[in-house]
Formats: C-alpha cells, sequence, structure tokens
C-alpha cells in the first residue's frame, strides 16, 4: 500500500505513477494486479494509522503460521522416525549379543 493524497485543485491530475525500488543486492521486483483505490478521508487515515492492515497481510500472516504449524508437525514426525529407527537398531543389536552368549 502507497498512501498519497491530491488536495490541489490547481494541478493538472497525475497521469503517471512512478515506484522507486532499491534492492541492496541483485535481483527482480515483479509488480502485478495494480490497482489505484480512491479512500474517503476518515477510511484514509484508518489506512494510515494502521488500524486497518491490508488484506495480504493478514493473509501473509496466517500463511505464515499455517506454513510454521507444517514445519513443527514435520519435525516432530522427522523425530519420532528416528527414535523408531534408533529403537529396532537397538532390538537387532540384543538379539545378536544373546545369540552370542548362547553359543
Amino acid at each position: 500500500m502507497l498512501p498519497f493524497t491530491f488536495d490541489d485543485p490547481s494541478f493538472p491530475m497525475p497521469e503517471k505513477i512512478q515506484f522507486n525500488v532499491y534492492l541492496p543486492q541483485n535481483g527482480t521486483v515483479w509488480l502485478s494486479d495494480l490497482e489505484l483505490i480512491e479512500f474517503p478521508p476518515s477510511e484514509l487515515a484508518n489506512q494510515l494509522s494502521g488500524s486497518s492492515a491490508p488484506s495480504f497481510i493478514k493473509w501473509g500472516m496466517i500463511a505464515l503460521g499455517i506454513t510454521a504449524v507444517l514445519a513443527i508437525a514435520a519435525g516432530i514426525a522427522a523425530a519420532n522416525l528416528i527414535y523408531l529407527k534408533s529403537k529396532q537398531a537397538q532390538k537387532i543389536e540384543l538379539r545378536r549379543m544373546q545369540a552370542l552368549d548362547i553359543g
């Protein structure tokens, strides 16, 4: 969101909007699905104060939360598999040791 105001009727309406992007390293910036929306002054004040986050930020936070939960679940599953594999190896080694004692 890039809020701006244009209140001076003595100037002509802008014909273009220029975006200046700085990347500290090499990279590519893609801008798509841009939308120019006029807000009433009261709603613009809410947007500028941050009391109403844009929907893409809300969805981004939800996606981040889901990703974190899935990563934790995958970590727990991997730890359980490692534990079960080590228990299986312990049982095999115990049987081998018992077989050596009997013979």
